[in-house]
Order: structure tokens, then sequence, then C-alpha cells
């Protein structure tokens, strides 16, 4: 039995195995999924994962998480080319019900395979591309003030104000399609 041992910046560790008899005929691998730190999505989405394999996705095949954190299926078998062939794992949310059976743009978790380890990160390319590492930004506590010349909201406010002038005071990293 192999091992991939898939680990997360931001949600913890995932373990993925592939199941292989000693029958060099047998044309079928297990997948199992062993993750932690998961949301449960409710009703209109499912999580999917993805072997890419020749530039092209795979599906591993879909779990919802329940409000404990627990998978409903984390065990998986398709054709063993695939997980041997594959060089990236992509883990996506997908709408329910999904007539599409391509990849939603929502990638959430992304590795690239090095023998049978793969580490998964929200930074990855094929993922949201980027960890939030640089996200910076200035804000203000504003409380309801009505005056002759202002009359502001109360609130959070991303501002900067150094400049003596309000400005932009949140940098965010551009987010790939399917993301808001």
């Amino acid at each position: 039995m192999k091992k991939l041992l898939l680990v997360s910046a931001t949600l913890s560790i995932l373990l993925l195995g592939g199941c292989n008899e000693d029958d060099d005929t047998n044309s079928e691998r297990g997948l199992e999924l062993n993750i932690s730190g998961l949301e449960d999505l409710g009703n209109t989405a499912i999580y999917e994962g993805w072997l890419i394999v020749d530039g092209s996705p795979v599906t591993t095949g879909t779990f919802t998480v329940d409000e404990n954190g627990n998978l409903s299926e984390n065990s998986f078998t398709f054709d063993a080319s695939y997980l041997e062939n594959a060089t990236t794992f992509v883990l996506t949310i997908e709408p329910v019900p999904d007539s599409d059976p391509a990849p939603s743009d929502v990638h959430i978790l992304a590795g690239d395979f090095s023998g049978d380890n793969a580490s998964l990160t929200v930074g990855h390319g094929a993922a949201i591309g980027d960890d939030f590492s640089e996200a910076a930004g200035n804000y203000i506590l504003a409380t309801p003030t009505n005056g002759d010349e202002t009359n502001e909201n109360s609130g959070i406010w991303f501002l900067d104000l150094t400049g003596g002038s309000p400005a932009a005071g949140l940098t965010l990293p551009m987010l790939p399609a399917g993301w808001k």
C-alpha cells in the first residue's frame, strides 16, 4: 500500500493513500482521504477531488463534510493508471446539483506530486494561487457622528489616513475566476 502525505498550510493534514495489490494485473487503485479542517458547505455545494493527468482533470470523487468535520466519503476507487500518471491533486468546491463534469473555478487546495507525495496549499497555482501572506491593511473604527460637514456611518473602514486624505487601506491579492 502506498501512502501519500499531503499537508495543507491552512487546513491541517491530509492523508491520501493508494492501495495496490501485489498482482500487477489489478487495474484499479483505491484512494483514501483523511482530511480535517474542512467546513460543512450545506446543501448547495460539495467537495470534489481531482487528479491532473496529462494536463486533464480526472475526478477522484465527491464528498460532503458534516458539522463535526467528518467526511461523508473517504475511499474512492478508479483506474490505477490515473494515480500513477497524476502530476497534481486539486480540491474544488462544486455546486449542487452539478451538471458540468469539469472542475468548477473554485479551487481551494492543490499540490504537485513528487513521487507518492504532494504538499497541498492555497498558494499553489492550481488553487487560489496566493497564500495571503502579503495581505495588509489599515483601518479606522468610526462611530456615528453627524455634524455640519459630516454624516458618517459607524463601522470598521479599511482606510489609510496617513497621507492626510482617505486612501484605500486594504491590499489583497487578485483572486482567480470563481472567487470574489
